[in-house]
């Protein structure tokens, strides 16, 4: 039988913790690596309070959303490389990679469960926003490191967190551009596009700067950019952004980016292809299983030991093999097929941000990192978001207001006869605060939570 609902003020209680709480943990992410937390980061801390939350509510109602699509390859993923400790060649590093993923796991099912409607993935973009501007203020007083006497900027390594930056770039552009807010939301969403792109020149992170450009080029191109409501603001933001590179990025900062193409002419991309090299020969001894997850730092004494393979693609072909490269990679293909629903102005950031993601995915080691995993499940819950409402195929980021649901499709501000309430699941509140139509809503209902049984 079904489990019994609680209180309708508790459950809404609940709701409102458990999505404020998973609404911080994203924008904790860019900052995860900021001192002044103990033993713990800023995303561990509101990590647990985003699981606890939501694990309190799926108790209390009784109701569970399940993402199979998404969900099967991300077990499958965790259950493989559990299974490679019975052959790793470094068990404790294995014990420590399948307890990381584990809480990533977690970390998809919280997200999945809270962000469901247009507003709320809205929202989430825009903690993703606050925590990226958050880390670029912060970069003002954190020099990290200097790279052949360049100083860098960052909160944490410098490339990890210039790629979080360049991911964050991506984002607050595409929300200025399909906002409809006030004059003053949108200055402060330029104030922050700007902030984040000097931040990101101060890491002076050359693989970041080539990830970003790309993003951009796939976000910005098209024609509705030559809109006066559009261009305008892409104005703004060009000569403000080159004002303030010129005036707060150093010389030295700006010499290191120029050098990518040099790098990758010369063939050794900071010595990663030595890496890469040594990646794909343990692969080659292990094609189908890998070395044991975790375990490629056992065996790379290049530039002394504890160094990861630095790329996504081969790290994972030589720690868990082809098996675990496409469980990986089937995970992000069942979360991109989802998108088929939403507007094209969305797919168009998803695809932004893959290419952008890509940046870290060549060079970075990234599998294993909550930006990964949150951009993953953010990308499977918009097809939940939209699918009830994405029936005509219109790209609503044109309508000229609506607010946060600025891009909910069909375009136009919200009729003279919608009203903005919360939408309550049988009593109790559950589904957060979305634009419905006051006559019948039969279709665009929200998508219904399986309920737990229990004998």
């Amino acid at each position: 039988m079904d489990i019994a609902a609680p209180a309708p003020f508790a459950a809404l209680l609940v709701k409102r913790f458990s999505f404020g709480s998973t609404l911080m943990f994203i924008a904790s992410i860019p900052i995860e690596n900021a001192k002044g937390f103990g033993h713990s980061s800023l995303a561990q801390l509101t990590g647990i309070g985003a699981l606890a939350g939501t694990g309190l509510l799926v108790l209390l109602t009784g109701r569970l959303r399940v993402v199979s699509a998404v969900l099967v390859p991300a077990l499958l993923f965790l259950g493989w490389a559990a299974a490679s400790y019975s052959w790793s060649a470094a068990p404790k590093a294995t014990i420590s990679y399948v307890i990381t993923a584990a809480q990533l796991v977690a970390l998809l099912i919280v997200v999945w469960q809270q962000i469901d409607t247009p507003r709320s993935l809205r929202l989430a973009l825009l903690s993703l926003t606050a925590g990226g501007t958050a880390g670029a203020f912060l970069t003002t007083v954190h020099r990290i490191s200097k790279t052949g006497g360049v100083a860098r900027y960052a909160v944490g390594d410098p490339n990890d967190f210039g790629i979080m930056i360049a991911i964050t770039i991506v984002i607050t552009l595409y929300l200025l551009r399909t906002t409809s807010q006030p004059l003053l939301t949108r200055m402060c969403l330029a104030a922050a596009v700007i902030l984040q792109i000097v931040a990101l020149g101060r890491t002076a992170s050359r693989a970041a700067a080539i990830a970003v450009v790309a993003g951009l080029l796939i976000l910005l191109v098209d024609r509705s950019i030559l809109s006066t409501r559009r261009l305008i603001p892409a104005i703004i933001v060009v000569v403000g952004a080159g004002f303030s590179v010129h005036r707060l990025v150093g010389s030295d900062a700006l010499g290191r980016i120029g050098t990518a193409v040099n790098s990758a002419e010369a063939g050794d991309l900071n010595n990663r292809t030595a890496f890469w090299h040594t990646a794909f020969g343990l692969w080659q001894h292990s094609p189908v299983h890998g070395v044991g997850a975790g375990a490629f730092k056992h065996f790379n004494t290049l530039a002394g030991k504890d160094r990861v393979a630095h790329s996504v693609f081969f790290g994972l072909l030589s720690e868990l093999g082809v098996v675990g490269l496409l469980l990986f990679l089937l995970m992000i293909v069942a979360a991109a097929r989802q998108l088929r629903a939403t507007p094209p102005a969305l797919r168009r950031l998803w695809l932004a941000l893959f290419v952008t993601w890509l940046g870290a995915g060549v060079t970075l080691t990234f599998e294993l990192r909550k930006m990964t995993w949150v951009l993953i499940a953010l990308c499977a819950s918009a097809a939940i978001a939209y699918r009830p409402l994405a029936t005509d195929g219109t790209d609503g980021t044109d309508d000229p207001g609506g607010g946060l649901d600025d891009d909910r499709p069909g375009g136009g501000p919200p009729p003279a006869h919608d009203e903005l309430r919360t939408v309550p699941d049988n009593g109790v509140g559950l589904d957060t605060t979305t634009w419905i139509e006051a006559g019948p809503p039969a279709d665009r209902a929200m998508p219904e939570l399986s309920p737990i049984s229990s004998s």
